[in-house]
């Protein structure tokens, strides 16, 4: 069983780098045993966690800042104490919706990453929700209102907090366009 599960870790790993515009070679190692290599070393023995059922499949890489997070859901709130973690979703389980992702209040410092996985082949969009008055400083969206993925695997954005501001620290792959009130 922990094999499956680290060949599912090492598979997702892999899908997360093919996709990601920030690439990144490793080193795949469990126990210390090489498994695959490249320039850098990620050792699997440390804080992995692989959960999930039918519905929700969840893979998360470490904890707090620069935690990788794969989910398939049709919403998600984040929180403030995930800042700078990398959220990937992936539609498998769920071809014909949508995810929402709700925004925490924007405050000073905080970061997070969004992906879309399009696992599925289904290509839906990831829509971004701030809080009603916060603003995601981009094109001429006023405060509330929401950012959509072009529903391309692959799509990225980051976003970073200011009081009362969302910015567009970088946008990869494909352009997210305006997903309304």
């Amino acid at each position: 069983m922990k094999r499956v599960i680290t060949l599912l870790s090492i598979t997702l790993l892999l899908m997360l780098f093919l996709i990601s515009p920030l690439y990144a070679q490793l080193v795949i190692q469990e126990d210390g045993v090489t498994v695959g290599g490249f320039a850098n070393t990620l050792n699997l023995t440390g804080n992995v966690s692989v959960s999930g059922s039918t519905a929700v499949k969840t893979v998360n890489i470490g904890s707090g800042a620069g935690a990788i997070e794969v989910l398939s859901v049709t919403s998600d709130t984040v929180t403030t104490a995930e800042s700078g973690k990398r959220f990937i979703y992936d539609n498998s389980a769920h071809q014909d919706d949508d995810t929402d992702v709700t925004l925490p209040t924007a405050a000073d410092g905080l970061i997070y990453h969004f992906t879309d996985g399009g696992m599925g082949g289904g290509f839906k969009d990831i829509i971004i929700n701030p809080i009603n008055t916060d603003r995601i400083v981009f094109l001429n969206l006023d405060a509330g209102d929401k950012i959509q993925s072009p529903g391309v695997t692959g799509s990225t954005v980051t976003l970073i907090g200011e009081a009362g501001f969302w910015y567009i620290g970088e946008m990869g792959s494909s352009v997210w366009e305006d997903g309304g009130a």
